[in-house]
């Protein structure tokens, strides 16, 4: 099914995944999202819970927005409705957060006296209509259903529904997708959002109970709108936590990083802060998890070779850098950081007589970024 997306350019300049804020620049137009789920069509609803950000965690709202978490649907003809959680200069100054939504199709808000293909539901704008707005910190769930033939509701933690037009949507589902979970950037070079935290997210067909939805590890953190035109050359970086989105996603403007190590599967040549290498192992991929020989993984963490110590009786790996000691064992699903077990759904592989480690696990413990460009088939980790 072919689709064409039609954005308005408030949202092109703003507008993730579980992917990838990449070792790369960015415009300040930047947004994480969730890929489409278009292999799986049917869906009727999906819901989530989010803790919003607080004022000091976000900088660069401007009188139009820049700070918003969204969650979407779309019928099989492409029509798509998002609504969520948005800040502008107004909800800045009051420390609070109020409903926003967009449409690729004008009419979606025709209960609400709107025809454009945008609307903010405070009373401000419509004396008659909702004040949707919460206060920065709120812990919200957000839900977003087919209630009936050409029409969504939208629900938010303590206030009355809203109805919202959207062609062509159906309660049996045929044809309909999720559209996305996203959080937008600040349209602001320097600005910054973080601290967004998304939980329990779950979506539902006709006739079916919620269930809980986690994207694979590839999906994960999946991100458009990559510029390198930004004259300040910022770059961006998206943390995911211990377990895949949408456990917990904090997003940090960052002016350059302090170190940058690249690997492709594939290829044995890798790059450290600019210096290209040669490894005699290189990446692999198992379970949709990347994976780096321990040595080479220490490396692009800052570790010496004199710091890393394999324990061949044990089959365990230990790294020592930054005050802090990491142990893993070859196929046991925890990370042990500082005589601390954390479980982790990826485990220690032995491949030819080497050592493999999940990359996400061992640098984000070491306090590194890490993330997969599929498409380039590169693992980017740097602080």
């Amino acid at each position: 099914m072919k689709r064409i997306y039609i954005i308005p350019m408030l949202l092109l300049l703003l507008f993730l995944l579980p992917s990838a804020a990449l070792a790369t620049e960015y415009s300040p137009a930047y947004r994480v999202k969730t890929a489409l789920d278009e292999n799986n069509p049917g869906y009727t609803g999906l819901t989530v819970t989010i803790t919003l950000p607080r004022g000091e965690d976000i900088r660069g709202v401007g009188p139009t927005g820049a700070a918003y978490n969204y969650i979407g649907l779309e019928t099989a003809d492409g029509h798509n409705v998002e609504i969520g959680l948005h800040k502008d200069t107004y909800d800045a100054e009051r420390g609070q957060w109020s409903v926003f939504a967009m449409a690729t199709y004008p009419g979606a808000y025709t209960y609400y006296g709107s025809e454009h293909q945008w609307h903010n539901f405070r009373k401000m704008y419509r004396p008659d209509g909702p004040d949707l707005v919460f206060p920065d910190g709120s812990v919200l769930t957000m839900a977003l259903e087919v209630t009936a033939p050409n029409e969504v509701t939208f629900t938010v933690t303590g206030q009355e529904p809203v109805r919202l037009v959207l062609p062509g949507a159906e309660p049996h589902g045929t044809g309909q997708i999720f559209r996305r979970v996203t959080s937008l950037m600040s349209d602001d070079a320097l600005g910054y959002s973080k601290n967004n935290l998304w939980q329990d997210m779950k979506i539902k067909k006709a006739g079916e109970s919620w269930q809980e939805w986690l994207p694979s590890a590839l999906e994960t953190l999946r991100s458009n709108n990559m510029d390198k035109g930004d004259p300040r050359k910022n770059w961006i970086a998206v943390r995911s936590g211990k377990k895949p989105f949408p456990e917990n996603i904090d997003i940090i403007m960052r002016e350059k990083p302090s170190s940058s190590s690249s690997f492709k599967v594939g290829a044995l040549e890798y790059c450290v802060d600019g210096e290209t290498r040669t490894a005699d192992a290189g990446p692999l991929i198992e379970g949709n998890r990347v994976y780096l020989p321990v040595r080479f993984l220490g490396y692009a963490c800052g570790i010496q070779e004199n710091e890393i110590y394999w324990d061949d009786q044990s089959k365990s790996a230990t790294l020592t850098a930054q005050g802090s000691t990491i142990r893993l064992t070859i196929g046991q699903p925890w990370l042990d950081v500082n005589n601390e077990i954390q479980p982790i759904d990826a485990v220690p592989l032995l491949q030819e007589g080497r050592a493999y480690l999940p990359a996400r696990f061992v640098a984000e413990a070491l306090g590194y970024y890490v993330e997969w460009n599929p498409e380039g088939q590169t693992v980017f980790i740097w602080s």
